[in-house]
């Protein structure tokens, strides 16, 4: 196995490692999430089913924003580490 080969595996490594972490902790929000709502539910049994979601904003909307604005935040910081990785090999020869 190349050096190259072998450091590509342990980057392959780490980034599983890293999702799935992610996803642990990503389950143990949405656990918690639950949790927490089924407490308030429990508190405002008074309250209406409409009442509440009248209430609320249009989650698919905030959902939809907030994944928006992730998505420029993400290209925006590929652009820049592009720029930077650009300038810092601008004249290394490429093997």
């Amino acid at each position: 196995m190349t050096t190259d080969t072998k450091a590509k595996a342990l980057g392959k490594e780490a980034q599983d490692e890293v999702f799935e972490t992610v996803r642990t902790g990503q389950a143990a929000v949405v656990d918690a999430f639950t949790a927490w709502i089924d407490a308030v539910r429990a508190f405002t049994p008074t309250l209406g089913a409409s009442d509440y979601v009248a209430a609320l904003p249009n989650i698919e909307e905030l959902v939809s924003n907030a994944y928006d604005i992730a998505e420029k935040s993400l290209a925006t910081q590929r652009e820049f580490v592009e720029k930077l990785v650009a300038a810092a090999t601008n004249g290394v020869p490429k093997h």
